[in-house]
C-alpha cells in the first residue's frame, strides 16, 4: 500500500511516497522537491540507500514502531503523540498538516489526529526537517544523523552534544549500528 502527498511550503513543492510494507514499518522510497524548476533535489537525504534505515531507526527510537503510541507527557509543559513521538510545537513548526478529514477540526484534535496516522506523521518530520534543514553533525551532508538531531532537539538545537544523553538518540544509534535488515 502507497500514497503519494503533495504539498506547498515555503515557495517549493515536495512529493512525499509513502509505502507500507508487510511489516509495520515506515518507509520512505522517495522524497523530492523542486527547488530550481527542472533540477530535483532529494530531501531528507544526501544518501538515497540510507532513507529505509534511516526511517526505520527514525520509529524505533521514537516509539518502537508502536502503531498504537498515544500520546504523553513525558516532562511539564511537553506533549508528544504517535508512532513519530511528535510534540504540538513541532507540529505548529511544521505548519500543522493535517488529514483531509480533518480540515474544519480544532487544532487540538487535527495534531493528535495527524501525528498517531503514519503517512501524516511521516509528512510531518519532512515538513519540519526541510523547514530546519541543517548539518548539524558537522560532516558536510545532509545525512539520517542531522534529521534525527533535528528531530530529537529541534531546529535551532540539533547541534547540541547532548543529543548523545537522549534515550532515543541511544536507541537511534543501535539500530543504524545493527545489520538485522538489508536495503532493497
Amino acid at each position: 500500500m502507497s500514497r503519494r502527498f503533495i504539498y506547498h511550503f515555503s515557495g517549493f513543492t515536495f512529493v512525499l511516497l509513502v509505502i507500507l510494507g508487510d511489516s509495520s514499518f515506515l518507509r520512505l522510497r522517495e522524497a523530492s522537491c523542486d527547488t530550481i524548476p527542472g533540477e530535483p533535489c532529494y530531501l531528507p537525504f544526501d544518501d538515497e540507500n540510507m532513507i529505509e534505515q534511516c526511517w526505520l531507526c527514525i520509529c524505533k527510537a521514537s516509539s518502537s514502531c508502536n502503531t498504537n503510541s498515544g500520546c504523553t507527557k513525558p516532562y511539564f509543559g511537553a506533549y508528544s503523540c504517535g508512532l513519530l513521538s511528535i510534540s504540538w510545537l513541532y507540529w505548529v513548526d511544521a505548519g500543522g498538516p493535517r488529514l483531509d478529514k480533518d480540515k474544519d477540526l480544532p487544532s487540538e484534535i487535527a495534531f493528535e489526529n495527524c501525528v498517531k496516522e503514519k503517512f501524516c506523521a511521516v509528512q510531518t518530520v519532512c515538513l519540519y526537517v526541510t523547514k530546519f534543514r541543517a548539518d548539524c553533525d558537522g560532516n558536510t551532508g545532509f545525512t539520517c544523523e542531522d534529521v534525527i538531531r533535528i528531530h530529537i532537539m529541534g531546529g535551532y538545537a540539533c547541534n547540541d552534544k547532548n543529543v548523545i544523553k537522549d534515550q532515543r538518540y541511544k536507541a537511534y544509534t543501535t539500530c543504524m549500528k545493527s545489520n538485522l535488515f538489508k536495503l532493497i
